[in-house]
Formats: C-alpha cells, sequence, structure tokens
C-alpha cells in the first residue's frame, strides 16, 4: 500500500473514533434532564421576577474553537507521525498502539467534547431572578445563589448569536439569554430599592 493510501485509511479511522465519540456524547446530552428550578425553592413572601434558561443547541464558542483546532493539529501529529500503528489497535497490534490510541482519543475529545460539554452544561442550567436574590441551579443538586445587595454594578455584554450574558462585579450570572436587558432592567430596579 502507498503512503498517501496508508495515511487515508488511517484517517478514517480517526474520523471513526471521532465520529463514536460525537455519538456517545450525543447520546449523554439526550438523556441529559432539562434544568429546573423547584418553586420550593421560593422562601417565605419571595416573589418570582424573572426565569430562564441559556441559549440552547450548539454554538461556538471562541475557547472551543481553539480547542477544536488544537484536536485537528493534534490528529495530524499523530497520522503522519503514527500513521502505520493506528490500524494495528485495531488488527490486533502491541502495546504502542493502545499508546496511539489514546493520543487519538485525546485529540477527538480536543474537537468534539467542548460542544456537547457546553451543551449538556447548557440543558442542565436554569436561572431564577427574584425580588431577593439571583439562582443558578445546575442539575438536580448544584446551586449558586447571590443575595441582590451583593450584586455591585450590572452590565450586559451582547453574544454574536444575538444572545446576553449579564454579570456584576462579583462575576457572571446569566449567560447567553436572550433577553438580558430586560434581567439588567429588573435587577436594577430591586438594587436600587435597597
Amino acid at each position: 500500500m502507498t503512503w498517501s493510501g496508508q495515511i487515508l485509511r488511517e484517517a478514517v479511522y480517526v474520523l471513526g473514533i471521532v465520529g463514536l465519540m460525537a455519538l456517545i456524547m450525543a447520546i449523554r446530552v439526550r438523556l441529559t434532564r432539562r434544568g429546573e428550578v423547584p418553586q420550593d425553592e421560593l422562601e417565605a413572601g419571595e416573589q418570582l421576577l424573572w426565569f430562564g434558561q441559556p441559549r440552547q443547541g450548539f454554538y461556538i464558542i471562541p475557547k472551543h474553537a481553539l480547542s477544536a483546532v488544537f484536536g485537528v493539529i493534534w490528529l495530524g501529529m499523530i497520522l503522519l507521525y503514527f500513521g502505520s500503528h493506528i490500524s494495528d489497535t485495531f488488527s490486533g497490534g502491541g502495546v504502542f498502539s493502545v499508546f496511539v490510541l489514546i493520543f487519538a482519543v485525546l485529540g477527538s475529545w480536543n474537537i468534539v467534547g467542548p460542544y456537547f460539554h457546553g451543551l449538556r452544561d447548557r440543558k442542565r442550567t436554569a436561572y431564577m431572578l427574584t425580588d431577593r436574590r439571583v439562582l443558578i441551579a445546575q442539575g438536580p443538586s448544584y446551586r449558586i445563589e447571590h443575595k441582590l445587595s451583593e450584586l455591585g454594578t450590572i452590565r450586559t455584554e451582547r453574544n454574536l448569536d444575538g444572545t446576553f450574558d449579564v454579570g456584576s462585579s462579583i462575576g457572571p450570572l446569566f449567560l447567553h439569554i436572550p433577553d438580558g436587558q430586560k434581567v439588567k432592567e429588573l435587577i436594577a430596579a430591586r438594587t436600587t430599592k435597597s
């Protein structure tokens, strides 16, 4: 087999690994429950002002794009340097081939992992704004709570997809929400009354 034929065959193996990883991550995202903040979180006399979630679906976040570029370069180097050993893993190759397979999986994770991980996190995340506090729930047990009085200066930043990130002097609060300006005004109205 020619050198280019060998590289092409190994590229198919690597793409298979990337595809398998993407399939596994997609199943994991599909089985993840949507984020919700139960009504029993409200304290006596507390009013719910706003409830929302981050924008769902795939979208590019710059740090994820850099990770994907690194993953492509990583896999390209594996193909060029270790090309003849990747298929040996599938045909009873030695221990060295297992290490090459591990490196191929790591490169594949850099390409698809951050996107699916972000997709799952966004699906599990729910935001709640009351007249007293901000509550961020991620999954059934992870909760972040901030009292409105401790937020300080509220700022919004418009993302390329039209959503907003709402943050304060203590850090980010609500990420990729469609009605960021409204939420900023609700918080500002409550903090000026305090």
